[in-house]
């Protein structure tokens, strides 16, 4: 199993198991601004490895963790939190420290912070993605796209979670999902795709379909073991569940 980075935002949620499984089994808990008001309420402020984010919305973090563990930023910056935090937790070395602190107006030196020894096989989960500003959700989405478009990261290992979904970004190849039978899901292209194939679900597509098509919306996962296959580009998943527990997915 990967190890885990958990990006704890801001955003209002109920489901407080899944955020407490993810919490207990990541390598890397990250609170992104008023994400550490959340870890304070639920009383896991110390398992933050760092906060970071212009903390508009948590004041004073200082009163939660201690300074060597908050990086703060300006609020006129290139990057939303969320995108800085995942930048600063896969910094390789000071150069791309020191970029990333020029493009977004901080200074500060790049210390080992970031000695985290993150590589390619790392899952990034961000919970919750829903909240009043989806715009950030939106930003995430097309920053996520660009990086896996460019190779920089595989597909799978960006998850995102509210209180009801999960929602991953996935490429051309075939996927098993299992323990997900009467779970509704949506499927959405984001390239004209080809070589499409589902079992186990209950509606089935077209063996081509165009980039955004909508009519992915709402299918129903019929089998225990059920699987997607297409070829082409990348697609939007996006799995209901309202379990704590994490969504068995692989790619074969």
């Amino acid at each position: 199993m990967n190890k885990k980075i958990l990006y704890i935002l801001s955003n209002k949620f109920s489901n407080v198991d899944k955020l407490l499984i993810l919490v207990n089994s990541s390598y890397l808990n990250i609170a992104v601004d008023g994400g550490l008001t959340l870890a304070k309420k639920y009383g896991f402020q110390d398992k933050i490895s760092f906060a970071i984010g212009d903390f508009d919305t948590c004041k004073t973090p200082e009163k939660i963790i201690e300074n060597k563990r908050i990086i703060r930023f300006p609020s006129e910056k290139d990057d939303a939190d969320a995108i800085l935090a995942y930048k600063y937790a896969v910094s390789k070395d000071k150069d791309q420290l020191s970029n990333l602190f020029r493009k977004n107006k901080i200074n500060l030196s790049p210390k080992s912070l970031t000695n985290f020894a993150i590589d390619k096989t790392f899952e990034h989960h961000f919970f919750s993605v829903s909240g009043k500003r989806e715009d950030h959700f939106i930003s995430l989405l097309f920053f996520f796209i660009n990086e896996i478009k460019s190779r920089k990261i595989d597909a799978l290992n960006i998850i995102f979670h509210n209180d009801v979904e999960t929602i991953y970004i996935l490429d051309s190849g075939k996927y098993t999902i299992k323990g997900e039978q009467n779970s509704t899901f949506s499927f959405f292209p984001l390239d004209d795709l080809f070589d499409i194939s589902f079992t186990g679900s209950k509606y089935t597509f077209h063996d081509k379909i165009y980039k955004y098509e909508s009519s992915g919306l709402s299918n129903i996962f019929t089998k225990d073991i059920s699987t997607i296959s297409f070829k082409g580009g990348l697609a939007i998943l996006s799995i209901m569940d309202k379990s704590p527990n994490l969504i068995d997915i692989v790619k074969e």
